[in-house]
């Protein structure tokens, strides 16, 4: 099973919180392995106010579908194994296992990066309850800093070589969390998510658009006032239409 992205679960157990771990140990059985998953989401859209990842329908939906029928297909390949789809690579912390794996890297930014999708991917996984060979790590992030410089809120910052995130800072956490300081809104035209250091990334430049059709089904880059009388109920963030009307107030 070489050819499959793969860590052991075992090495990520230092990395999980403690809901991670909680939810890890009320699994249906004890996995050995993960089998990393990457959905690429970008669809090529227009510069708007919704981060790329928002503007097609939910991808938790896709991501979940497309996870499943990964599982399915290792499954009747090795009969004698049991196999689990995950929704969005919880609980596992997703991004260390496919770093781990040798899927993609881990940018400045914290997200990983797949070519020749970019950052622009979605992560899940299927876990394994036999113990799979790893796959190996492969390129690094350039470390060139753009990311960084380019955050209106100076949300990131690096100790040395580590990444520290002042999530009070992010513009993606603060159109997302009720309790935040949504003056900061104003430095950004996000209104649900943010691309900024994405958009800035080397490895983001010309990046490959996604084949799933699904992405492409109502793609809605912009939301304003009028939209949200509109149906957005196939919206990941439908749940949150009140985030997102307080976050239109501050940046009209």
């Amino acid at each position: 099973m070489n050819q499959h992205p793969t860590v052991t679960v075992s090495r990520l157990i230092p990395h999980m919180t403690e809901k991670m771990a909680a939810r890890f140990r009320a699994l249906p059985f004890q996995p050995q392995s993960a089998i990393i998953k990457v959905v690429p989401y970008f669809t090529g859209d227009a510069d708007g106010n919704i981060a790329a990842f928002a503007r097609p329908r939910d991808y938790h939906a896709v991501v979940y579908k497309l996870t499943q029928n990964y599982e399915h297909e290792l499954s009747a390949q090795y009969p004698n194994m049991k196999f689990l789809a995950l929704k969005n690579g919880w609980p596992l912390p997703i991004v260390a296992a496919a770093n781990m794996c040798g899927l993609g890297f881990t940018g400045r930014h914290g997200m990983q990066i797949v070519e020749p999708y970019g950052s622009y991917v979605a992560l899940s996984a299927v876990l394994c309850d036999t113990l799979l060979p790893e796959t190996s790590p492969s390129d690094t992030c350039r470390a060139c800093g753009a990311c960084e410089r380019a955050c209106p809120t100076g949300a990131m910052r690096f100790d040395g070589e580590k990444r520290v995130l002042n999530r009070e800072r992010c513009i993606a956490s603060i159109t997302q969390n009720p309790d935040t300081d949504i003056s900061l809104l104003k430095l950004s035209p996000y209104i649900w998510g943010c691309d900024i250091c994405q958009k800035v990334c080397p490895h983001n430049q010309q990046v490959k658009t996604t084949d799933i059709p699904e992405f492409y089904e109502r793609i809605i880059p912009n939301i304003d006032a009028t939209a949200l009388d509109g149906d957005l109920s196939d919206r990941h963030y439908a749940s949150r239409l009140d985030l997102i009307k307080r976050n239109l107030e501050v940046i009209k």
